[in-house]
């Protein structure tokens, strides 16, 4: 997938961003009377882990669970809905994402979504509430999640520098597996995923990754936040946000595919970097001097770059 092709894939993520994306407050609410009838961040964030354990369950795709995130906020977002409908809207916004990224023969029947998801709703209700997200979001469905936006920002940055990993016992594929399953981490946090756009949430994350091995883990930040258009000081702010919800989640062997160990292990042969720590206000400084180390492009975006896919490029 060449450099052309992803930036039309990100110029169209943007584009459904700027149109559909808008910071949402939930409320921090106690137990009482203001929990019965109002949805607050942590009714919320018990209903997203819900989400992920389903996605666990009916093996389904990280992109699944993304775009049910993403459907279940943008919903809650339009209307106003009590804590005891929780779980049916969830079910039906994970029901339809599932429609609307899972094969045809991936799906469960209704009967088998209800009773295997143990949500407490009958089919019909679930079907009455496809029908009303579907009727609040005006049919579109297709929003660019955080996940969309580090597929790209990561197919982007092994494009131009395809050299990167080559020093490690780190593929690309297993790099982009860790950083799913934190990114899957942030989301389930209200107050650090819907206080910025999902292109800025995804480049903060990344940026805190290459950080942990790349002595050039400025200037990439600075070169992707520039094709997106996002000041630094917000990059910074999110930053802070993410790594915060990162320091209070534990992943576990199973959410990291493939990566035992310490992450990033110099090779035998490879040539060992040293990533020194570098304060985050150098992301304030311009560094516009190195160039891509090759014009080649990585191909395999699709399905988390499959192991089949990450041939060496160059």
């Amino acid at each position: 997938m060449d450099n052309r092709r992803l930036m039309v894939m990100l110029g169209d993520a943007l584009s459904k961003e700027a149109n559909l994306w808008r910071p949402l407050h939930y409320k921090t609410t106690i137990s009482g009377v203001t929990a019965a009838v109002e949805i607050g961040a942590e009714q919320r964030n018990h209903a997203v882990r819900w989400l992920a354990q389903l996605t666990r369950k009916f093996r389904f795709m990280p992109e699944t669970f993304a775009l049910s995130v993403t459907i279940l906020d943008r919903f809650l977002q339009a209307v106003k809905a009590r804590p005891k409908h929780l779980n049916c809207i969830g079910v039906g916004a994970f029901y339809l994402a599932a429609k609307t990224v899972e094969e045809d023969e991936m799906l469960p029947g209704t009967l088998e979504l209800v009773q295997g998801s143990h949500c407490g709703c009958s089919m019909s209700e679930v079907l009455r509430m496809e029908r009303c997200i579907l009727d609040k979001l005006n049919w579109d469905l297709r929003a660019a999640t955080p996940l969309h936006f580090l597929h790209v920002f990561h197919a982007l940055l092994m494009a131009n520098y395809p050299r990167l990993l080559d020093a490690y016992a780190m593929t690309r594929s297993r790099q982009l597996g860790l950083l799913t399953a934190k990114l899957q981490s942030v989301v389930i946090d209200a107050s650090a995923s819907l206080q910025h756009p999902p292109s800025t949430l995804a480049l903060a994350l990344l940026s805190l990754e290459l950080e942990r091995f790349w002595p050039n883990w400025v200037q990439g930040t600075l070169k992707l936040a520039e094709l997106v258009q996002v000041e630094i000081p917000v990059v910074i702010a999110c930053r802070e946000l993410v790594s915060g919800v990162l320091k209070n989640v534990s992943l576990t062997s199973s959410q990291l595919p493939g990566v035992t160990g310490s992450l990033y292990v110099p090779t035998s042969t490879g040539r060992v970097i040293t990533a020194a720590k570098r304060k985050v206000e150098q992301l304030s400084t311009d560094s516009d001097d190195e160039q891509p180390e090759e014009e080649d492009f990585y191909d395999g975006i699709k399905r988390l770059y499959s192991e089949e896919t990450t041939a060496a490029v160059g």
